[in-house]
């Protein structure tokens, strides 16, 4: 059977593999003439074997019943990321181009884990600079999509005194480093290392980010030198692409380790 798919967020328990806003999603059905619209996701960035699964019936209605599952949990997450206060830049810095830049949650910190992948020790030796880390998974959508354009900005946020780091923390346990390797090459990545946080490591780095209810994918948490988090901001806004590798993001975070935050 031929059919389309929409996603409407409705749960973030990162139990099942979820697209829309970087949440669990629930899928729904329609018919072939039904035209993509808004909040639809182009499936095609995803790896091949979960583009094969949203061919099978079953696969998309134990989606649905996951997503229902998960529609009170969205809520708090909404509600506690509403509650959280934008951070007062330093004077001088300019407005953060990627939408919302929160304050830490009091119960962030530097992440204790161990990253797959990291064979040249960049995860521990990057704690003494300003850092992002962009927490992700490889069947979040929104998280894949931004990939490039994350390899891109890269290169130029060293230049401006900032090591980004993105690591995939699949709560749902199915990631592995092979996967996050397979995605790289389909999408790309060059500047990236493939890192990917494993078994308790996952919980480690998403405990870290302070999120109490649920996990986001992606949130990105910014560093102050010696592993101090300093802010949180999730995704980019979706009418705008090529954010991470702008020069107004760039310029953001040069005036922002210039200012000492």
């Amino acid at each position: 059977m031929d059919v389309k798919v929409a996603y409407g967020i409705v749960g973030a328990a990162a139990l099942c593999a979820g697209f829309a806003g970087g949440l669990v999603a629930a899928p729904h059905l329609f018919p072939q003439a039904v035209e993509p619209g808004e909040g639809w996701v182009d499936l095609s960035v995803l790896p091949d074997d979960l583009i094969e699964q949203h061919r099978t019936t079953a696969y998309l209605e134990n989606e649905i019943k996951s997503a229902e599952m998960s529609k009170r949990m969205l809520e708090e997450m909404a509600a506690e990321k509403a509650a959280r206060a934008d951070i007062k830049l330093p004077e001088g810095v300019p407005s953060f181009p990627g939408g919302r830049l929160v304050e830490a949650p009091s119960s962030a910190d530097w992440p204790d884990i161990a990253p797959e992948g990291d064979t040249g020790g960049a995860f521990a030796a990057a704690k003494d600079g300003w850092v992002v880390i962009n927490i992700w998974a490889t069947w979040c959508a929104p998280c894949v999509k931004e990939l490039p354009d994350m390899d891109a900005g890269a290169p130029r946020l060293a230049e401006a005194g900032v090591t980004l780091l993105a690591i995939d923390a699949d709560m749902s346990r199915n990631d592995t480093l092979a996967d996050v390797e397979a995605v790289y090459r389909k999408r790309g990545v060059k500047s990236l290392a493939p890192l990917f946080a494993a078994g308790s490591d996952a919980n480690a780095l998403l405990i870290a980010s302070g999120q109490t209810v649920g996990a986001q994918y992606p949130t990105n948490i910014v560093y102050r030198p010696g592993g101090e988090p300093y802010a949180l901001f999730y995704q980019m806004p979706d009418d705008r692409t090529g954010i991470w590798s702008s020069d107004e993001m760039i310029a953001f975070f040069a005036a922002l380790t210039e200012s000492g935050g």
